[in-house]
């Protein structure tokens, strides 16, 4: 069941619980060639507005540039890993073995937030919802972002909150669920909290190249746990990849994936409605016609590698499943 709550968590329907969490918070940021978004992202978490300043762990694989020269100059608990042994779940995992907070948030290198309350926004829901199991930040664009990836970016993450679980006990529940699962696990470690508990007794799948955290989310919201968008707690994070690298990025989506979703939620079908989509979005935005034209023609390019990758994938994991 998907249910909104008021963005300000204030009084509303879902309101379970309103007593203080004493918690403590580690972060943990994995590093690697960092130099270009650090400082910014440090700054931005010293002036975090918290009770008990947060513990903040860097985990580096072997930079080459001045990352790790940067981190240790704000005195920074840091852990060295090779480059060679870094995985998205593996590392993650590291990162709670290492810590000690009732917490963990994981935020991204190139991720920033927005203002001084990221950090108080992300753990509020913690403090409703006495049995939850992890709560996400809104992403925004920056402002270099392409269009296509800004209009993805913002699709995903509306500005109110949301609260996903599901009893499975209940029929029109697991029929909703199954026909709207992606919906349901959508999650992302690009800034996110946890209970350090359910992190140790349901560790990150180290099986998987990608998704670790949508996988997870699929596990606990299985096992009856809500999981919580938190609209207000906001960092701005976006990519601008190259066709050839959205094509490798799509195809580690399809392959991971299909390890843990029984159908392949990706059809090729939705191709030029994806393309149309972007041009309805190009035409009323504040750029240049030559810009709009430039990205409209690149649309159906950007959209099948996109497309094509996620399907390669799938059908690559399922032939070695």
């Amino acid at each position: 069941m998907i249910l909104f709550a008021d963005s300000g968590l204030g009084e509303h329907p879902l309101e379970l619980q309103t007593s203080p969490l004493h918690e403590t918070i580690s972060i943990v940021i994995l590093t690697y060639n960092g130099e270009a978004y650090l400082k910014p992202l440090l700054e931005a978490l010293i002036y975090q507005e918290t009770d008990v300043p947060p513990e903040i762990l860097v985990i580096d694989s072997s930079s080459a540039d001045s990352t790790l020269q940067i981190v240790r100059s704000y005195n920074l608990k840091t852990k060295v890993i090779d480059k060679n042994s870094f995985s998205h779940p593996g590392t993650r995992n590291l990162g709670v073995a290492l810590t000690g907070g009732s917490h963990i948030v994981f935020i991204t290198q190139d991720a920033l937030p927005t203002n001084p309350q990221w950090l108080k926004e992300l753990i509020r829901p913690f403090r409703i919802f006495p049995i939850l199991a992890a709560s996400y930040s809104r992403q925004l664009p920056r402002p270099e972002c392409n269009p296509l990836e800004a209009k993805d970016i913002c699709g995903g993450a509306p500005c109110i909150d949301e609260v996903r679980v599901v009893d499975l006990s209940q029929e029109w529940q697991r029929i909703d669920y199954a026909a709207n699962i992606t919906r349901y696990i959508r999650f992302s470690n690009v800034s996110a909290c946890y209970p350090r508990k359910l992190l140790q007794e349901n560790p990150f799948d180290e099986t998987l190249k990608m998704v670790e955290d949508q996988e997870w989310t699929k596990r606990m919201i299985e096992k009856g746990y809500p999981v919580y968008y938190a609209s207000k707690s906001v960092v701005m994070h976006s990519h601008n990849f190259k066709i050839g690298e959205m094509y490798q990025r799509y195809f580690d989506y399809g392959s991971s994936f299909q390890k843990f979703l029984e159908h392949n939620p990706m059809r090729m079908k939705n191709l030029f409605l994806e393309v149309a989509t972007d041009v309805l979005s190009l035409i009323p935005a504040q750029r240049s016609w030559l810009s709009k034209l430039k990205w409209m023609g690149k649309s159906f390019f950007v959209r099948f590698a996109t497309n094509y990758g996620w399907r390669k994938g799938w059908n690559a994991g399922r032939f070695r499943s």
